[in-house]
């Protein structure tokens, strides 16, 4: 499962790279990268003399694609003004907002990136998804190897060698119609589907899962006659 989900999921992520924009470069860029201060809150009046600008914020590094951040490093509670910052110490920029150490929380997009929870979602949507395509191809093995379908499949194919219209020396006589033919497959489908309801398959299911095998048997026909020409 897990080869198939990082099958799925690395174009995924090459895409976003090749569609992203950088900061540092110009042009068609890969990543988006730099720092960023999240604005936490003013400091209190009894601080605002001692503070430049009397903001308090968390500076942090952040790395991602497509504006998505992907992985964020080197946090700090700091002051600022602009793009400038001094750090500081959790107590410190507690003092300053005039709140207790433990009412400080960093920010929740520092701890949890932004694109975690998206390559979460994608990464199990593709999971869900392979694990019905296993169960579809599990599904569809086990019909092919079933000697009833065997059995109705071959069948349909002598009923429609049987019903086939001779094939006139007059090279003027025009071929079959699409509807004849159309007409004349699914009157020997249901008698292929006659064969499997009455071993006790319903027949929703065998006009289901016999189709379904005719297909399969006529996409291989075909295919392994283009190779062979």
């Amino acid at each position: 499962m897990l080869a198939r989900v990082s099958r799925h999921a690395l174009p995924v992520l090459a895409t976003l790279a090749l569609f992203s924009s950088s900061r540092a470069d110009a042009g068609a860029i890969v990543v988006t990268y730099g720092d960023r201060i999240t604005h936490l809150g003013d400091a209190s009046a009894q601080s605002l003399p001692e503070v430049a600008g009397g903001k308090v914020g968390y500076k942090h590094g952040y790395w991602g694609v497509f504006w998505v951040d992907l992985w964020t490093h080197s946090g700090t509670f700091c002051v600022y003004q602009g793009e400038r910052y001094h750090p500081i110490s959790r107590a410190e920029a507690a003092q300053l907002l005039g709140k207790r150490e433990d009412e400080l929380w960093t920010p929740i997009l520092y701890t949890i990136p932004l694109g975690w929870p998206i390559l979460g979602a994608i990464i199990g949507v593709f999971a869900i998804v392979g694990s019905r395509e296993d169960r579809e191809q599990k599904r569809i093995q086990s019909i092919l190897e079933d000697e009833r379908y065997r059995s109705a499949a071959e069948k349909v194919f002598a009923r429609m060698k049987q019903t086939a219209p001779a094939q006139p020396s007059d090279p003027s006589v025009p071929p079959e119609e699409p509807e004849a033919f159309q007409a004349r497959f699914q009157a020997a489908v249901e008698v292929g589907v006659d064969e499997l309801v009455r071993v006790g398959i319903p027949r929703e299911e065998a006009e289901r899962d016999l189709s379904m095998m005719i297909q399969v048997i006529l996409h291989a026909h075909s295919t392994n006659q283009a190779s062979a020409s």
